[in-house]
């Protein structure tokens, strides 16, 4: 059994370096859960992948982004499935 974190994901055919020091984690978090700006949840959303992902911008990724979001609130929710993928193992604590 490995506690590594991952250090990348590959998003629709393509692999972002993760940035997943606590203090970013922290930023996403804080972004995600502050009232929403004019533009509403989806701009919040767009900016936590801007975060999370090296190159989501650059690379016009919007296509995927169902994709890493769901990686990112799993990554974010401490957790990765287990062999079943019913419940996730906690591998870190934010706090």
């Amino acid at each position: 059994m490995t506690w590594d974190l991952p250090r990348a994901a590959v998003i629709g055919g393509r692999e972002y370096a993760l940035n997943t020091d606590y203090r970013d984690i922290l930023e996403i978090i804080a972004l995600l859960g502050a009232p929403e700006p004019d533009g509403g949840a989806p701009d919040k959303l767009y900016i936590a992948l801007c975060l999370f992902y090296d190159g989501w911008l650059e690379h016009g990724a919007d296509a995927n982004a169902a994709e890493a979001a769901r990686f990112m609130m799993e990554f974010v929710g401490c957790g990765m499935p287990d062999e079943t993928g019913a419940r996730p193992v906690k591998l870190i604590d934010w706090r």
